[in-house]
């Protein structure tokens, strides 16, 4: 009974993959990181007074290891740290060595991740590729679209023996990160602000106050948004919300994974042109939906 309900919720809303679906999945998800841990200046932690460094998460594990504080103040220990990770995330992107290369990139990044949250706050641009990546680790995603499936081959050596059915559930997992994420985003806002957070004041106060901090980019808006009606901004912040909440319907209906991506998008980039904010993550993380047919 139990099997039988397991196969038809798998035909109803799973779906078959292929190894280079999931292996395309892993070559884009450490894309992802590796942008980020470009732009991240890692060994400028050095200069920081170890005094601003804050207790965070799973860091903490770390600071227990023998020695473990004086890479902080250690530039060169700290450019090593950042170039093994780029290196382990390269392999990882390409397929080389997967076994070992996903789950050490996917460790690197948690640990440069955390010293640089460390000495600000916890900000999660770019936690859902690493949460993609830590589970990355567990699944198949080096069998296709990998440096391992063409030396295989060139090798003469046999595929993996594993059905479509293994990797449809592997991609349906990762489909569970990024849905879990942006219902959780929706279900805090109605927590901390209640159930009328998208009112129309309250979004705009939100806004009018994102134009008044430093940030990379200035459109020169603050009037426009000040001379905006509050129905505006109240329509803004219900479609922002009903996104984030009904995000999780790309898990039950094969339309809704066309569709919830594309509003995902467009949430982003208004977040963007209102606040200023870029989730560059967010926004390309989106194309993990492209591969629903294969």
């Amino acid at each position: 009974m139990l099997s039988s309900l397991i196969q038809a919720f798998f035909e109803k809303f799973v779906g078959g993959a292929s190894s280079r679906a999931l292996g395309g999945i892993r070559c884009w998800i450490f894309l992802l990181l590796i942008f980020n841990f470009l732009s991240e200046d890692l060994a400028g932690v050095a200069l920081l007074p170890s005094e601003l460094r804050r207790s965070m998460g799973v860091m903490s594990l770390f600071h227990r290891l023998p020695g473990w504080d004086l890479i902080y103040s250690s530039v060169p220990a700290l450019t090593a740290l950042k170039l093994v990770t780029l290196a382990a995330m390269g392999a990882a992107m390409v397929g080389w060595k997967t076994k070992w290369s996903v789950p050490g990139a996917a460790l690197l990044g948690l640990i440069c991740g955390g010293i640089m949250r460390e000495y600000s706050y916890f900000f999660h641009p770019y936690i859902v590729p690493l949460q993609l990546a830590i589970l990355l680790s567990f699944l198949p995603c080096g069998d296709g679209f990998s440096v391992d499936q063409f030396l295989r081959r060139k090798r003469g050596e046999s595929e993996p023996l594993r059905s479509p059915v293994v990797y449809g559930w592997s991609r349906y997992a990762c489909w569970i990160v990024i849905a879990g994420c942006y219902l959780a985003a929706g279900l805090s806002k109605l927590r901390n602000g209640g159930m009328f957070w998208w009112d129309g004041l309250n979004l705009k106060n939100f806004i009018l106050a994102d134009t008044m901090e430093p940030k990379p980019f200035h459109w020169g808006l603050e009037k426009f948004f000040t001379d905006l009606p509050l129905g505006v901004f109240a329509a803004l912040g219900l479609v922002g919300l009903l996104t984030e909440l009904l995000y999780g319907l790309v898990l039950f209906a094969r339309p809704a994974r066309l569709v919830m991506p594309i509003l995902a998008v467009g949430l982003h980039l208004g977040i963007l042109i209102c606040q200023r904010i870029l989730f560059f993550d967010l926004i390309l993380i989106q194309a993990i939906f492209c591969s629903i047919s294969g």
